[in-house]
């Protein structure tokens, strides 16, 4: 377990957003060895709760004027939700059939959906 996390903390150094509590990748990577043991604790210890998502308004695309919420996690809860990708989509990813396209599974296309129908 804590090499995943180990290496779903690297996954994240991309993410350039801190989630509510403030906290960037550079801040996190300061105390990483501290806040991954934690983690670990409250996986393991069946404690963890995740922080609460900041809300952050963009515009949508092509309505201008319009506007959605884009929900940021903190970087804590997304070094565990990587974590728990890592270790789950093993498992689960042979099970989905060819023809579901799920916009967080590859292909996120609508095209792939057309090109499997035609």
């Amino acid at each position: 377990m804590k090499t995943n996390l180990a290496v779903s903390c690297a996954v994240q150094r991309c993410c350039r957003s801190a989630g509510a509590d403030g906290q960037s990748v550079a801040d996190f990577e300061m105390q990483r060895d501290e806040r991954l043991a934690r983690l670990h604790r409250e996986l393991r210890y069946d404690v963890y709760r995740p922080q609460p998502v900041m809300q952050v308004p963009i515009p949508k695309a092509g309505k201008p004027g319009e506007w959605r919420n884009l929900g940021v996690p903190t970087i804590f809860d997304r070094v565990c939700q990587q974590a728990l990708l890592n270790r789950l989509e093993p498992i689960f990813e042979p099970e989905f059939d060819d023809a579901s396209f799920v916009s967080v599974r590859e292909p996120p296309s609508g095209t792939d959906s057309v090109r499997w129908l035609s």
